[in-house]
Formats: C-alpha cells, sequence, structure tokens
C-alpha cells in the first residue's frame, strides 16, 4: 500500500466523539473486537501526524511508511491496554505507546546506536513511563522520572536536567556523541551513563536470559583472553578495576582500557546479532 492510499484509507475513518470514542472503547475493553478496530481506525490520523514531525525525509519516501507502521504497533498496544474507566482521553493515552515504537525504528536502524548500557538506563526509563501512563494516562514529568530513578538504585543520582537531557537524547535517536555537553552545566551525556565498570547493566538484566547471551558473546569474542577474562571477572563477579588489577598483576590503568576495548568488541557483537536486538527491544516495550 504506498502513502497515498494508506491516506485515503485512513481518511475513511473519522475521529470519535469523546461519547462514542468511551463506549467503543468499553465494549473493545470487554472483547469486542469491531470497537477494538474502530478505536483504532479512527486513531490512524493520529499516527500519521506524529510519524510527520518524526521523518526526516520526503513524507513519500519508504522511511516515512516505516515509521507509520511501527506508530501502529504503538496505536494497537495502546487500544490493548487503554482502561476507559479511569477517565482518560485515549487519544492522549495513546501518545506515548505510539512514539516508543517510533524510538524503536529509529534504535535499529541508525549506524550509531546508543552503547547497551544506555539502552539498560533507557529501558527502565521506558518502563517508568509505561506505568505512569497506564496509571494517570499521559507521560510524567521529568521530576517524577527522576524521583523514580533515584528510589530504585542508589549509585548515580538524577536531577531534573538530567533526565531532561536523556529523554531529549531518546527523542532525537541521533546519538553523535556522548560527549556533548549537556545544558548550561559541564556534564556531558557519558556522565549520566550508570556504573562505568558496568556492574549496574548486569544488576539490570540478571533475571533475564540476556545475561547468558551476553556471556556466550563474550566467549566467542576475537579479542585477547586477558580481556575476556576482565569482561567476565567485571561483569559477572561484580570485581572493581583496582581489584582484577592485583589479581592479574598488571596496572588499574592498563585493566580500565582492556575492559573498554572489550566492552567496544563486545557491544559491536551484540549489535550485530539479531536475536539479542530483539530481546532488548522486549526490554524496552
Amino acid at each position: 500500500m504506498t502513502i497515498d492510499q494508506y491516506m485515503a484509507e485512513a481518511d475513511k475513518y473519522p475521529f470519535l466523539k469523546p461519547d462514542e470514542e468511551l463506549e467503543n472503547a468499553k465494549r473493545s475493553k470487554e472483547g469486542d473486537k469491531k470497537s477494538r478496530e474502530k478505536l483504532i481506525n479512527s486513531h490512524l490520523k493520529l499516527v500519521v501526524s506524529i510519524a510527520k514531525t518524526y521523518s526526516r525525509r520526503d513524507p513519500l519516501s519508504g522511511e516515512f511508511k516505516e515509521l507509520i507502521q511501527q506508530g501502529n504497533l504503538g496505536l494497537i498496544e495502546a487500544a490493548d491496554k487503554f482502561d476507559p474507566y479511569l477517565g482518560f482521553k485515549f487519544s492522549t493515552f495513546a501518545l506515548w505507546p505510539i512514539k516508543k515504537y517510533i524510538h524503536l525504528y529509529f534504535d535499529m536502524k541508525e549506524d550509531i546506536r546508543l552503547p547497551l548500557n544506555q539502552r539498560v538506563l533507557r529501558g527502565e526509563i521506558y518502563k517508568i513511563i509505561d506505568k505512569h501512563v497506564n496509571a494517570n494516562g499521559a507521560e510524567p514529568s521529568p521530576e517524577y522520572i527522576a524521583n523514580e530513578l533515584n528510589r530504585n538504585q542508589t549509585k548515580k543520582r538524577y536531577g531534573i536536567d538530567d533526565v531532561t537531557a536523556l529523554l531529549q537524547m531518546y527523542e532525537n535517536n541521533r546519538v553523535s556523541s556522548l560527549n556533548k555537553p549537556i545544558g548550561d552545566e559541564d556534564a556531558e551525556y557519558s556522565t549520566l551513563i550508570p556504573a562505568s565498570d558496568g556492574k549496574d547493566l548486569i544488576e539490570e538484566i540478571s533475571n533475564s536470559s540476556i545475561t547468558e547471551d551476553i556471556r556466550n558473546h563474550i566467549y566467542r569474542l576475537d579479542i585477547e583472553d586477558n580481556i575476556k577474562v576482565i569482561l567476565r571477572e567485571v561483569l559477572y563477579e561484580g570485581k572493581i578495576h583496582g581489584d582484577v588489577a592485583v589479581d592479574m598483576g598488571i596496572k588499574r590503568e592498563e585493566v580500565r582500557q582492556k575492559y573498554e576495548k572489550g566492552l567496544r568488541a563486545l557491544r559491536y557483537a551484540l549489535r550485530n546479532d539479531p536475536k539479542f536486538m530483539e530481546d532488548i527491544a522486549l526490554m524496552i516495550k
């Protein structure tokens, strides 16, 4: 289907009046498939509108079509999760799921992608947003997100400016540098990534199958054996760089450099593993 055909199809479904939306949402929640379809179809033009704000190319391009397809997945998720008895407007509720799926599109397509621990941090932020949207019908403030992040962990403290900068970075989905200054402060994006030794990352995913995937990738990496040892000891045994240096009889700075080299190789391997990337995408739904 071409963009013109899609738009012609979307035009067949006008926006529902508030009472019609409520009635169809209630019936959809009760399992009425026709009401669910009507709720979704009446908001197809909302997806198009949001996709336009993200499209970096001609509206007739293949990218724009893919953005609409991704946004529709978010719209379907919104229809499945929407609770009409909480008094929210569906179009407001659907904004976040639509944007989230479009973010995922860029995340999978960009040549320069977020480092793995940034993906996990983003996943944590997305979970907070998901939970808030489901309970309150709209996205939370940066202050709320910062408070939730700080409540969930103690190693890194986040302020409103930190979260605002992170959300803007995820919104743009074009990571040219993690050393880009944030606001008027001297802080950089890289300082917002918790646990430079990687331990927070493994704590976040230790209860999922992804942990074993990472371990297997480490074994298969085409790097020096001592770098593999450093990766395993930091990520899986929770050792800090200083302790690893003592164990291996080398300087701490050498451990840090080898660890960073190993992480780069590991990230490259993971980004090129379609199954792993699919699992990561599921984590941040």
